[in-house]
């Protein structure tokens, strides 16, 4: 289902020519911006290990005030049950049953 999702929204939003990497402003663009940035981090490796592991360790201390459980709690002294009945029962018998 994904993949005709992905085809479905690929086709409603790319119109026109697709142009080649070296063509298109925006990657142009990117590759001038990635390429001092790369060059900058293989200078610096030091630099760069420590930024990452600064990144990864604000990270967790922000995982750890997301709580532990999504779910509301369960009140487990009542239950609701969700029976199939017949549809021409009556409430009468309906009721009977779920007493029973």
């Amino acid at each position: 289902m994904s993949l005709v999702l992905t085809w479905i929204f690929w086709r409603r939003t790319i119109r026109g020519k697709l142009h080649r990497e070296e063509a298109n402003p925006v990657m142009r663009f990117l590759q001038r911006l990635y390429k001092p940035v790369l060059a900058w981090a293989l200078r610096h490796r030091i630099a760069t290990m420590a930024i990452a592991a600064a990144l990864f360790l604000f990270a967790m201390a922000l995982a750890t005030t997301i709580g532990s459980e999504f779910m509301p709690p369960l009140d487990e002294e009542t239950a609701m049950f969700m029976q199939s009945r017949i549809p021409a029962i009556s409430l009468t018998k309906a009721t009977e049953i779920l007493r029973a």
